[in-house]
């Protein structure tokens, strides 16, 4: 997938140390302490032209604002050391061997898109070293016995997709993609979400700009015979689907997943992109009426004020927020034990902005391709004025409410 996240992140500096490293963190009055930091590691790539985002470093340094103003871990301080990565395939793997090396107590939410070779993985799994609340962007972070996933990854998004439209009654879907690799995969995805619900595609059509400039032969194609249609492109060409969509007599529905619909994208589309259904991994930070939306963007507001709200900066601060509720009630502080502890999570952390999250029991809907899913939920919104509104029925797993359907 990371060619294709490569395509999301374009539209979205290597420091002194080998892999960018920088330390944060607000710490709670001294008459507070007990001891030493605890450190937990991150990377992301910060700067870079072709993909960055800071927001996941905004996202954990809001919650080690919060977590140390009530007085850290076991009274003990939180730390982040952070890498940027620069999107360098040689600088996630530098990254990953030093902060094995620092003895982080946990790797929370990292964004490992330019190394598709699985090795930082493989690495953090033989120093058993916890990867808590990553994005499950990948089949290698997906099968890594030391990754807890925060949310259903990349094949909740996709599922997630087909069932919004079910949801709205549709059974004649069809699945608009394009020729990169990643952007198939994502399209066999489709397909296959399709299927499980007992249904055929209608089509499954690939928009190339090289022989279709405007893709509207490929989106005539697409709504021929359609009630429903997903899109699962690179987001480059995002703006010319839904602007071809638009310009056709198709009437249904439209959906598709928020890493597609950046702020950007959204703002370009203006009032054409009304009504397109998207899904998240995480609540929509637009759901003021949750109280874990209510405090992400508290602390957003309080600790990194104007840094962006959007999905990577609660995805970060939600991860961070489960390791240290996780942490909390164990008492675990280094990597050991944090890991056993997360393997034997059977309570569930209730942090609002996921599902509640827990590991004993929990059985991944895709066993054998993707056996780290946990928590196999998205939450699902309106595009409204630009921005993205919660639909009012929380979080819900798509695998299930898809696989019910063709056993009716």
């Amino acid at each position: 997938m990371n060619t294709w996240l490569r395509s999301v992140g374009a539209l979205v500096v290597f420091s002194l140390v080998v892999c960018g490293s920088a330390q944060s963190g607000a710490d709670p009055p001294k008459s507070t302490y007990l001891s030493t930091p605890i450190t937990i590691g991150g990377m992301d790539s910060l700067s870079n032209p072709e993909y960055s985002a800071p927001e996941t470093r905004s996202g954990i340094d809001a919650a080690i604002g919060d977590i140390n103003s009530h007085g850290g871990i076991d009274r003990r301080p939180l730390r982040l050391d952070f890498c940027d990565t620069d999107f360098n395939a040689n600088l996630e793997l530098s990254c990953t061997e030093r902060l094995i090396a620092s003895h982080v107590a946990a790797v929370v939410a990292p964004s490992i898109l330019a190394d598709p070779s699985g090795r930082e993985y493989s690495l953090a799994a033989s120093a058993k070293m916890p990867i808590i609340g990553s994005q499950g962007l990948s089949s290698a972070e997906l099968q890594s016995k030391v990754v807890f996933p925060l949310s259903s990854g990349i094949p909740g998004w996709f599922y997630g997709v087909v069932a919004a439209l079910i949801d709205k009654g549709d059974k004649r879907i069809a699945v608009i993609t394009d020729p990169n690799p990643s952007s198939q995969f994502a399209g066999n995805l489709t397909d296959a979400a399709i299927e499980s619900a007992g249904l055929t595609p209608v089509h499954t059509i690939t928009a190339d700009v090289a022989s279709d400039p405007t893709l509207s032969s490929a989106v005539a194609r697409a709504v021929q015979g359609a009630d429903g249609i997903a899109i699962v492109s690179g987001p480059n060409i995002v703006p010319r689907i839904v602007t071809g969509i638009r310009e056709t007599s198709f009437a249904g529905n439209i959906s598709s997943t928020s890493a597609l619909f950046p702020s950007q994208i959204l703002q370009a589309l203006g009032s054409a992109a009304n009504g397109i259904l998207l899904d998240s991994q995480t609540a929509l930070p637009t759901d003021t009426s949750n109280p874990g939306v209510a405090r992400f963007l508290a602390d957003m507001k309080r600790y990194e004020p104007g840094a962006r709200i959007d999905s990577q900066s609660i995805t970060s601060w939600t991860a961070t927020m489960l390791f240290a509720a996780v942490t909390r009630r164990t008492h675990a502080t280094n990597s050991t034990a944090v890991l056993r502890a997360f393997n034997f999570l059977d309570t569930p952390v209730v942090l609002g902005t996921i599902a509640p999250y827990r590991v004993v029991g929990q059985k991944s809907p895709l066993p054998k391709l993707y056996p780290r899913i946990f928590n196999a939920t998205i939450a699902v919104g309106t595009i409204e004025g630009g921005k993205v509104v919660a639909n009012g029925t929380g979080f819900s797993d798509p695998f299930t409410s898809l696989s019910s359907l063709e056993h009716s």
